[in-house]
């Protein structure tokens, strides 16, 4: 392979030219598409590259609940760059994916860590923080990210927020034009005034949606928590009649709404634009919408844990969260990456200026205590209105 800035021949291996520092491409030996030397997948039709590493010593290993096409893989930084003390160095990052809560608690409490970096929903990560189960993220040591640019709220001593998504009040725009939907809680849960059935989430979905049930009953925004947990399930009385279905995930909620078994529910913002940029007929209200965080964390005892950090420093850079953004809308948690988001996009973010003004922060800490409770009150809901 040629460096095409200065001609020299480079290794096989190699991401930058050791003449000139270029950053070298490849291209996708599927479909022929140029890529970033740093790729390792194809950004078009998910081949993974060849030049994608099966194994470097020292490097990053990721685990996430989550589970990614190799498509996202390759956005999600497969492979980060720092400069550090003038020298072009990289840490490169191996996805190991899934790993659910009870796994990452037993590699901690065996000693036998099997990743570095843990990108987790914020109830999860909670629980591993109580465990003690994460180190302190080094703020300090931060070169390309600030963390200033993060609200205090999620940037904490054992973990960070990377981005932010959101359950929403969706509707089949079919059914209410644009301007006519409902614009609150409140106006979703008149079900006169706007008939149709409708869903709402299930505990097994994550979380039961009992904020939404207090703002219909007057509620103010920031008097949510702790929460009223009678009132709530006394608001949630005068809607069940509307409700066609307890959804328990994103995947039958937007099958839901885009099949008009159900006209209004609650939904997560990207389950719902998924299936719209296909053409469903779907819409958000962003009015009173739940703002809910997900974080990047180091597992206490990563054999790699500096490079950890490094990688953490590298993705909370705002150009690399506003790359992430235009892909798939879950919204930036640091502020500065609006800068970089054009107008279009941002409006279909959660964490934009305009939707995170009229939305309120769900509190985690808040659920990690009380869902115990909140799961045997539910059960036995469901069971007096069954």
């Amino acid at each position: 392979m040629q460096c095409a800035r200065c001609q020299q021949s480079t290794p096989a291996d190699a991401l930058f030219c050791p003449k000139c520092g270029a950053k070298l491409s490849v291209g996708c030996p599927q479909c022929e598409t140029p890529a970033a030397a740093d790729d390792s997948f194809c950004r078009k039709c998910g081949q993974r590259l060849a030049r994608a590493p099966a194994q470097t010593p020292g490097a990053t290993r990721f685990a996430s609940p989550d589970t990614y096409t190799p498509k996202h893989l390759a956005e999600r930084i497969l492979i980060s760059r720092a400069a550090l003390q003038g020298e072009r160095k990289q840490v490169t990052v191996l996805f190991k994916v899934p790993a659910t809560l009870g796994k990452l608690l037993a590699m901690f409490e065996s000693g036998n860590i099997e990743l570095d970096v843990v990108d987790a929903g914020e109830l999860g990560m909670i629980s591993l923080s109580q465990k003690g189960a994460l180190d302190k993220i080094t703020y300090k040591a931060w070169k390309l990210s600030n963390p200033d640019d993060f609200d205090a709220a999620i940037r904490r001593d054992d973990m960070v927020c990377n981005i932010y998504f959101s359950s929403v009040l969706g509707y089949n725009s079919q059914v209410f034009a644009t301007g006519k939907q409902p614009r609150s809680w409140a106006e979703f849960w008149d079900i006169k005034k706007f008939p149709g059935p409708r869903m709402l989430a299930d505990l097994a979905s994550g979380n039961v949606d009992l904020e939404f049930a207090l703002l219909a009953d007057g509620v103010a925004r920031d008097k949510l928590y702790p929460i009223d947990i009678e009132r709530a399930f006394k608001s949630l009385d005068r809607v069940r009649p509307a409700i066609r279905k307890f959804w328990d995930t994103g995947a039958l909620s937007a099958q839901m709404l885009a099949d008009k078994e159900v006209v209004l529910g609650s939904i997560w913002n990207g389950r719902l634009q998924a299936v719209a940029d296909k053409g469903a007929p779907l819409a958000i209200e962003w009015n009173e919408a739940s703002l809910q965080t997900q974080y990047w964390g180091v597992l206490k005892g990563a054999k790699s844990a500096e490079n950890a950090q490094r990688f953490i420093d590298f993705a909370c850079q705002p150009e690399i969260q506003a790359n992430f953004a235009k892909l798939i809308p879950y919204g930036p948690s640091n502020r500065q990456a609006f800068k970089s988001i054009p107008a279009d996009v941002a409006a279909r973010l959660p964490s934009s200026p305009e939707h995170k003004a009229t939305a309120f922060l769900q509190n985690g800490k808040w659920w990690a205590d009380n869902r115990a409770k909140i799961s045997e009150r539910w059960s036995q809901w469901l069971l007096q209105k069954g």
